[in-house]
């Protein structure tokens, strides 16, 4: 069975299959730094507090 096959007997009996939604592995998204930028400025803090003093806890932050 060639991948081509395996693939569109798949499909057909997949319920969930529509043309309407691509394929996600081709999908390309676009690359947005500024979402969520302040949260991974945080958590890279926080990583670097832990790297330079690992004896303390980092739950009082």
């Amino acid at each position: 069975m060639t991948t081509e096959t395996m693939r569109q007997r798949l499909v057909a009996y997949n319920p969930f299959a529509s043309a309407v939604i691509g394929d996600p592995w081709q999908a390309q998204l676009t690359d947005v730094p500024t979402i969520n930028g302040q949260i991974f400025a945080g958590i890279g803090q926080l990583l670097a507090q832990l790297a330079q003093h690992p004896q303390e806890p980092l739950a009082h932050v």
